[in-house]
């Protein structure tokens, strides 16, 4: 299953599975659209990746910005004990928050993060947390800003 998941191609194959001799076949999911990864915030992207309607965006939005809050404050920590797997892992995660949430911004920083966790180097992680904990805050604001469009269908 590839990440961000798109719940449409996982429902039809799960589906697939629960009907006995049928042969298992491989739904082709279309290829989600390419996010602008200088993207503060691109709600449409994020939706449209995972195959979900707005008011599951919406609910998945609210839950990921405050999870994504709680993987940086680890990563923080992490760093400050020098626990660099604990802190590699955080920034991972965060990254796939920011990715679901639509900050694509925030998530490309998080690569960095990862390997700068990964190659130990305490200065550079920290320089980069503050950073995406800036970026996290403009994403926070522009999400507390923004409605859903009016169309609910899947994408």
């Amino acid at each position: 299953v590839t990440k961000p998941i798109n719940y449409r191609v996982l429902e039809a194959t799960l589906r697939s599975l629960d009907q006995p001799g049928q042969r298992l076949s491989s739904p082709t999911p279309p290829p989600p659209p390419e996010p602008n990864v200088a993207a503060l915030f691109n709600p449409r992207a994020a939706r449209e990746a995972m195959g979900i309607t707005w008011e599951q965006y919406t609910a998945l939005s609210r839950v990921s910005f405050a999870e994504g809050r709680k993987r940086l404050e680890e990563a923080r920590d992490a760093l400050a004990d020098a626990n660099f797997d604990r802190a590699s892992i955080a920034a991972h995660t965060f990254k796939g928050i920011a990715a679901t949430l639509g900050g694509y911004a925030c998530r490309e920083l998080a690569i960095t993060l990862e390997w700068r966790t990964r190659d130990n180097d305490v200065q550079a992680a920290t320089a980069l947390l503050d950073r995406i904990d800036a970026q996290w805050e403009q994403v926070g604001n522009a999400l507390a800003h923004w409605r859903a469009p009016t169309d609910q269908g899947p994408a």
